[in-house]
């Protein structure tokens, strides 16, 4: 599991940004709103870009945002 993301304990298999740990966390509703844009991108892509791919354009994309970062690095941990 990624960090910042939660998974339902039912059959669903449900997941998405933990949103009540990130206001745990303190974080603001527009950094939580850039995270789950990034979070969806990576998930629930528009394409049929490969998994790889999506990570090094939110690498690029979100360059800015140090909670992206840390998905992406975490990502990039497990695939190498």
């Amino acid at each position: 599991v990624t960090p910042y993301t939660r998974i339902t304990k039912d059959e669903t298999g449900n997941f998405g940004i933990n949103l009540v740990g990130l206001k745990r966390r303190g974080l603001d509703d527009k950094e939580i709103a850039k995270l789950s844009k990034a979070f969806k991108k990576l998930m629930y892509p528009k394409d049929e870009s490969l998994f790889e791919e999506r990570v090094e354009m939110l690498a690029k994309e979100f360059a800015d945002n140090k909670y992206v970062l840390e998905i992406v690095d975490f990502i990039k941990q497990d695939i190498t």
